[in-house]
């Protein structure tokens, strides 16, 4: 008997008992912390209109996409590689959400070919994004819940590597780089080919101080990489410089994925918004009772997002529980609160008077 026709295609898997469980145990985990943060789940179909599929991106994603046509249609569709752009269209044109729209997803993308990573064309994606909101607090809020991802999954010590396109874009247009010019530099940066940016700066006619900055990027690495920019890059223009403030805000609110402390001339402000599993005002009274400084509680984000989703099924008075959380920071001994709610409880407590 011919077994080839069992065989299964190069880089397509599939999961026996063992793994099959392992996989659902992990994909409920993951689906139960991202709802538990404010994160609304979508399905997109497997199979799209390649134009739909391919949109703001990149050759690589064209490259990777299997296409057919429609036999109904006769339109060219594809088979989904990526489910970013998917999720993308549902909350531009199905949601239209006027505010911030928190979005996760999960399931199958099929590849043309391998991207390397475990060999597989058939990789499980699973993603969450934030829209409506363009800012480091939801860059921050992203970044920790890829952390609690990784750590729900069993990968408990994840190297973060974290940058700003516009440091780049701010050097390039400082330079008068044409956009051919921008992408072949940027390209041999992201390799971090030294001798091969050298010889790019000199025939582009870079001179000191934007040659030593651009060669200085590939040299940004590791936990003082942010002081080190401070000093290659002073002479840069403003927008890189805005762009560096950006990033030394992101990694400070990263150090700690439970408890921030930011000591200042002006208090302590306290962000207790992945604390570990007990109540924040706890944490809260640790810090007072810590510190003979001011302390200020940040309450947004996830928390606020919780609870205005539970208010919008009709499960409780959003603003009364909202007021509820807020006194509990105040009896904790917190001297000033930043939350998201504060216009909607100044106005509940105006009504009383």
């Amino acid at each position: 008997m011919d077994d080839a026709r069992w065989l299964l295609p190069v880089g397509i898997e599939e999961l026996l008992p063992d793994q099959a469980w392992e996989l659902e145990r992990l994909r409920r985990a993951l689906l139960d912390l991202y709802r538990s943060w404010g994160y609304e789940l979508v399905v997109p179909p497997f199979v799209d209109s390649l134009d739909s599929l391919l949109t703001g991106t990149g050759r690589d994603l064209d490259a990777q996409t299997f296409k057919l046509i429609d036999p109904l249609s006769g339109r060219l569709l594809g088979i989904r590689a990526d489910m970013t752009p998917q999720v993308a269209r549902i909350d531009a044109h199905r949601l239209r959400g006027e505010g911030p729209t928190r979005l996760c997803y999960l399931g199958t993308v099929l590849h043309t070919r391998s991207d390397g990573f475990a060999g597989t064309r058939s990789p499980f994606q699973i993603g969450a994004e934030i829209y409506g909101h363009d800012g480091a607090e939801s860059e921050i809020e992203i970044l920790r819940l890829v952390l609690l991802t990784l750590a729900t999954a069993g990968i408990v010590a994840p190297y973060l590597d974290l940058g700003h396109v516009g440091i780049y874009r701010g050097l390039a247009r400082q330079a008068g780089l044409n956009r051919e010019q921008e992408l072949a530099l940027f390209d041999i940066v992201q390799r971090k080919a030294a001798s091969e940016l050298n010889e790019t700066i000199a025939r582009f006619g870079l001179a000191p101080p934007l040659g030593d900055m651009l060669l200085g990027l590939i040299e940004l690495n590791g936990d003082d990489a942010l002081e080190r920019a401070a000093r290659i890059l002073a002479p840069a223009a403003d927008s890189v410089h805005r762009a560096l403030a950006h990033l030394h805000r992101v990694a400070a609110q990263l150090r700690d994925p439970h408890v921030l402390l930011f000591a200042s001339d002006h208090g302590l402000v306290v962000d207790v918004l992945d604390a570990p599993p007990r109540s924040t005002a706890d944490v809260v009274r640790q810090v007072v009772d810590a510190f003979a400084l001011p302390t200020f509680a940040f309450q947004v984000s996830g928390e606020y997002a919780m609870v205005k989703a539970a208010a919008e099924r009709g499960w409780l008075d959003g603003v009364a529980c909202m007021e509820e959380c807020l006194l509990a920071f105040k009896r904790a001994g917190a001297d000033a609160i930043v939350t998201y709610a504060a216009l909607e409880v100044a106005e509940r407590l105006a009504r009383r008077r």
